[in-house]
């Protein structure tokens, strides 16, 4: 499947949304497949323990954090991904309501932040 690809092969019922890469061919089936975006990965700079080992001193530390869209097979809804690394341990699916409220809250405490600083 490539972008702007109308309808997937693996199921002429299921239509791909326009942003969809996914290669649905190899997922198997129809309750394991799910549409999703290109992952946009930013560098960003979070507090954390040192090493990762709980109840060391914290530090600023890189990660890598993946946003990306995603839509279950057979669903309407699509959800944005946000999260730390591919294995998903550290990842939220967010309704697009939902993720627009994170955007507005996040939005409200950096201004804060930076008026105080």
């Amino acid at each position: 499947m490539t972008v702007g690809d109308a309808v997937d092969d693996t199921d002429k019922e299921e239509r791909c949304p326009p942003w969809c890469v996914a290669d649905h061919q190899h997922q198997g089936n129809a309750d394991q497949r799910w549409h999703y975006s290109a992952c946009v990965e930013l560098p960003l700079v979070e507090l954390a323990p040192l090493g990762g080992v709980p109840g060391e001193k914290l530090v600023d530390t890189a990660v890598a954090f993946d946003v990306a869209l995603e839509r279950p097979w057979g669903s309407t809804t699509a959800y944005v991904l946000l999260g730390v690394g591919s294995e998903r341990v550290r990842t939220f699916c967010l309704t697009l309501e939902s993720a627009e409220r994170l955007v507005a809250a996040v939005q409200d405490a950096v201004r804060v932040g930076k008026r105080s600083a």
